[in-house]
């Protein structure tokens, strides 16, 4: 998880420093001021694929009937 957590904080830094650059390459400057509101999503989202794999381990452990 903290894995994830680093790869999320180093995109957003990434977004932060490089986005007038992503902008231009996505053919629309003005996105730039929007570039940043991607790496804020990202980072959650990144944490919340570990948390919600391992809630899927435990609802398979915890109900009954779904034992592997």
């Amino acid at each position: 998880m903290a894995g994830l957590a680093a790869a999320g904080l180093l995109c957003l830094l990434l977004l932060l420093g490089l986005r007038s650059q992503v902008a231009a390459g996505l053919g629309d400057p003005g996105l730039a001021q929007l570039v940043p509101w991607v790496g804020l999503f990202l980072l959650p989202m990144l944490i919340a694929s570990v948390l919600e794999r391992l809630g899927v381990r435990a609802f398979i452990v915890l109900v009954p009937g779904h034992a592997r």
